[in-house]
């Protein structure tokens, strides 16, 4: 998939209306080499993945790069977003990402309390997904900051 798989995620959001209804205000606070991410949350946890769920399937084929525009996100996040979109580089696999949230799914029927603050967790699920553009997107956050 191409980097427009970031701008899928926030349009996602967007056409969910989740952001106003679940006061969702999430944003890639930590992505190390060893390929775990930490997200930082006020709601609850499974709220945020069923909500990332539903970003995961909306449809983007008329996303344009003046989409963010209307998005009332963290800044933190729009200016990724934006970033990645501007980006070329032909490996940096977004949509790899968003693959394995959706497969975070499973965790439901293990683990109903389930917290991103248990990272020895969440690392190893991350890792098995194979998510191949954690070290792009920390490599584009580094350089945008």
């Amino acid at each position: 998939m191409t980097p427009q798989g970031c701008l899928t995620m926030c349009n996602g959001i967007k056409q969910c209306q989740l952001l106003k209804h679940l006061n969702l205000d999430f944003q890639v606070k930590d992505i190390t080499q060893k390929g775990f991410l930490t997200i930082n949350s006020s709601i609850n946890e499974m709220e945020k993945l069923e909500s990332l769920e539903l970003c995961y399937k909306a449809d983007y084929n008329d996303l344009k790069p003046n989409i963010l525009q209307g998005l009332q996100l963290p800044e933190s996040l729009q200016e990724l977003c934006l970033q990645i979109y501007k980006t070329n580089l032909q490996d940096l696999q977004v949509w790899d990402i968003m693959e394995g949230i959706k497969r975070l799914e499973k965790l439901r029927y293990l683990y109903f309390d389930f917290s991103y603050n248990q990272i020895g967790k969440l690392h190893d699920v991350l890792q098995s997904e194979g998510l191949k553009g954690l070290k792009y997107l920390h490599h584009l956050q580094q350089n945008h900051e």
